[in-house]
This record gives structure tokens, sequence and C-alpha cells, in this order.
């Protein structure tokens, strides 16, 4: 069975083909079926998201679609720089952010509050199969913010390089996706809804 990845985003189509990869499934990419739309993430929260991007692409390819999206909340941000949904579009005078700038910013924040936090990601998936049959799943989970950065960046996911495991204090972009406190979710996920 075909599965269309919602992401151009290198590090989310590592984490998903690395969750899925013992599904009997045929993994596809926007990029390997030459979708290249802009989609509009105008949600309230990371699963409406999710949900119009699951839309806009299962539109394009008429395939099974897997979508995911993130809000960020970070203790001791005061209300008015809590990234929420907007993690890259957190600076009012642009849309979006490069690696770069998103790394600049939250070092510099969180140094301001001390040089370390915790952070609760609340993440949502969304897989759509058809019309008729999408499927959602929310879940969160905490990591530590510090300010220092990692030696190694991913690209397209350049918070990793702050972020740290809360039990083994590891920067997330030094650990393999099957490390992650996710890795099983998306599995589970994935294999109740389409190979169930």
């Amino acid at each position: 069975m075909k599965l269309l990845l919602g992401t151009t985003n290198l590090e989310k189509i590592n984490i998903l083909k690395s969750a899925l990869q013992s599904l009997s499934l045929e993994i596809l990419t926007l990029n390997e079926l030459g979708i290249n739309v802009t989609v509009e993430e105008n949600g309230v929260n990371s699963e409406e998201n999710a949900r119009i991007k699951a839309i806009r692409y299962y539109e394009e390819s008429d395939i099974p679609t897997l979508t995911t999206d993130a809000s960020l909340y970070i203790k001791g941000f005061p209300p008015d720089k809590q990234p929420n949904s907007c993690i890259r579009r957190i600076l009012s005078n642009k849309s979006t952010i490069s690696d770069v700038e998103l790394l600049e910013y939250y070092s510099k924040e969180i140094k301001k509050i001390g040089n370390q936090t915790t952070c609760l990601w609340k993440v949502s998936l969304v897989l759509l199969l058809n019309f008729d049959n999408i499927f959602s799943k929310s879940y969160s989970f905490e990591t530590i913010l510090t300010s220092k950065k990692s030696r190694i960046l991913n690209p397209g996911a350049p918070l990793n390089s702050l972020m740290m495991d809360i039990k083994s204090h590891k920067y997330y972009s030094e650990i393999s996706p099957n490390e992650r406190p996710d890795y099983k979710i998306i599995q589970n996920f994935v294999r109740s809804h389409l190979l169930s």
C-alpha cells in the first residue's frame, strides 16, 4: 500500500520513514511525486494545520497521506513570546525564518531566562485515507531547551540542536529517530488505521 508523507521537511521525512520502515508500505514523498504546492497553515492549532495539509496533499495525489504539525510551549517564556504553532513564524516581521535565524532567536531568548528550561511539544498526526476516512492523533512530550547549541544541526529541525531528551540528556540532533519518544506513537497510529 502507498502512503504519501505530507511534508517537505527532510528531518520530518527521516523521522516518519524510520518509524514506518517495518510496515509493509510504499513510502512516497511530495518531491518524488513532483508535488510543489504551498499550503497556508492557518488553523488555530497543530491538529487543524495537519488536517489542512493532509487534505491539500491528498487532493494533489489521490494517495493516502500522513501529515504532522506541532505546537511548542516554553516554560518561562511570557505569553507574547510563546511560539504555539508559529515556531518558524515567531518574528512578526517575517513569514518564516531560516534555520540559523531560528537557532539564534531561541538561543538568545533561552539565555534571558537562565540558559535552560523545559518545553512541551504538542504534536498532531493526521492520516487521510480518503475524504470519508480521516484519522487524527494528538500527543505531547516534554524536552529540555538549552541556549548551548549542539555541534550537530538537523536541516529543517534546527531546534534539535537546542533540545535535549529529558531522560538521557542527549541532544535530539545526536539521537536516532528510534530513540525519540514519539517513534512508537507514529508507528502504532499508522498501523492501526492503515493496516487494520
